[in-house]
């Protein structure tokens, strides 16, 4: 008797059983103008069992966290020339895709070089 039906049916369970008991996160990081910021970190952390989840933005600004306990999440993102967006909290319950859009600051201490020819 071959086990491989089987091992076929688990492994395509397995995501179905992973929605029944977790959530996911994923939205969009923008800058004030609206246009996508590419390569930010988003730093996902459960404040209830410090479960901490990191995943960086492509190329259109786009992150997602699947198969995270539901539960209350902060979430902070970070990218150089932008300040810091922290202390963003999100409550995720059972099954929920949540999305969730942050737009970053310019960071004003960032320093920037103008050349003009005349």
């Amino acid at each position: 008797m071959s086990s491989s039906p089987l091992v076929a049916l688990l492994v395509a369970a397995a995501p179905l059983m992973a929605q029944g008991v977790s959530a996911q996160l994923g939205g969009r990081v923008l800058d004030p103008a609206g246009a996508a910021v590419a390569g930010a970190t988003v730093v996902i952390r459960n404040g209830e069992t410090g479960l901490t989840r990191t995943v960086q933005t492509n190329g259109e600004g786009r992150y997602m966290a699947t198969l995270l306990p539901v539960g209350p999440y902060t979430v902070t993102v970070t990218k150089a020339g932008f300040q810091t967006a922290g202390n963003v909290k999100v409550n995720l319950n059972l099954g929920d895709a949540a999305p969730l859009t942050i737009r970053l600051a310019p960071d004003s201490g960032a320093v920037v070089e103008v050349v003009a020819a005349a």
